[in-house]
């Protein structure tokens, strides 16, 4: 760990300096962006005497244009002592890494802050040091992130005990078209302005890129490439999660109507999957081409065999043995109020009630949290 360093002994008109990074000796980078703020204090010990700071150098804060201010020569009283702050603004893990590598640290990702000052009777150093990480990833097995709320807090939905655990506190502003990357272990979602966003495991809500598009995200998934797949108006968009780029951006070809609250991707078809409120059927989409297909007959049908085209559904996501779900309303009721989770047969259509469990407020949206 960093450490202050003296050099020589103690000598009359002695000075001391501190660094410290964000208040600590060693600091670790896990939330983008960010600030660093470095702080170097210089601090006259001698018992009787005024010190005199002649000179101080930080090679890292004065590459990124910091000045001293008081410069040197300063005169410091007895126990007195002044400092130096800069704050750093980090926008992403490159540019702490690169700011990192113009430190010349050993190890790639570890950035070192070093101070020398140089009084009449000798010198004196100290260093800060810092590391840039990967984002908090979200650990979690078997169970549905379940967005709720026009602020968006994020619940995890356990399948085995149907109960909601907190996983963020309310964003702003809000997100939808929710969707989890297996690879990096982190949601992303978007901003009614057109921003993308990626949610690390700690709630933290970090921009990734600006999507323009004529309407907003609205429902969405990341396919097994961790590309992410989402609905703005008519039009299926295809986007890299590391910086938002537009991988593709087609037509949904939906002559009939198409108005569905969430994607799910399959990974053993490799298709995404919805329930289209337009048709009461279900549907599947080529991500890549756009185009849909409703199969199976009209649903839900409830306990008189009626089909009830009330149902809504703003939540569908598989788990990992590839069972498609939908979170929606109460098939026996026309209340379009969201609180059952169902299993849905995709051969038959058929859907099966697991759980039922209340958010606080609608609209929902929802994405699988696998292992």
């Amino acid at each position: 760990m960093a450490m202050g360093l003296a050099t020589g002994p103690a000598l009359a008109h002695d000075l001391v300096v501190d660094t410290t990074v964000n208040g600590e000796k060693f600091h670790v980078v896990t939330q983008y962006p960010t600030v660093l703020r470095f702080e170097v204090s210089v601090t006259n010990v001698h018992p009787s005497d005024v010190s005199v700071l002649d000179a101080i150098s930080a090679a890292l804060m004065e590459s990124q244009g910091y000045r001293f201010d008081p410069p040197p020569p300063v005169a410091i009283p007895v126990g007195g002592s002044i400092t130096y702050v800069q704050d750093l603004f980090v926008p992403d893990r490159d540019f702490c890494e690169a700011l990192a590598a113009l430190s010349h640290a050993t190890f790639p990702g570890l950035g070192r802050g070093v101070v020398g000052i140089t009084f009449p009777d000798g010198t004196s150093g100290s260093e800060a040091r810092f590391s840039c990480a990967d984002p908090a990833p979200y650990t979690c097995w078997n169970a549905f992130f379940l967005g709720e709320g026009a602020s968006t807090r994020l619940q995890v939905l356990d399948l085995f005990s149907g109960e909601l655990h907190p996983a963020s506190q309310a964003f702003s502003p809000p997100l939808d078209a929710l969707a989890f990357s297996s690879d990096t272990r982190q949601l992303f979602g978007f901003t009614p302005s057109g921003e993308l966003m990626r949610v690390s495991g700690d709630g933290a809500a970090l921009p990734v890129g600006f999507v323009p598009t004529e309407e907003p995200f609205h429902a969405a998934t990341i396919t097994d490439e961790d590309i992410y797949v989402g609905v703005a108006g008519d039009r299926l968009f295809r986007l890299f999660t590391d910086f938002g780029g537009v991988l593709s951006d087609v037509a949904i070809q939906a002559p009939e109507g198409f108005e569905v609250g969430d994607l799910a991707f399959n990974p053993f078809d490799r298709l995404l999957y919805a329930y289209n409120q337009s048709s009461h059927r279900l549907t599947r989409i080529d991500a890549k081409t756009g185009v849909y297909e409703d199969f199976g007959p009209e649903v839900p049908v409830d306990s008189s065999g009626d089909v009830n085209t009330s149902f809504v559904s703003d939540a569908a996501m598989f788990d990992e043995t590839g069972r498609f779900y939908l979170f929606g309303s109460d098939i026996e009721s026309t209340s379009r109020e969201q609180a059952w989770l169902y299993a849905v047969d995709l051969t038959t259509s058929a859907f099966s009630r697991v759980l039922q469990t209340r958010v606080a407020s609608l609209p929902v949206d929802g994405a699988s949290c696998l292992p």
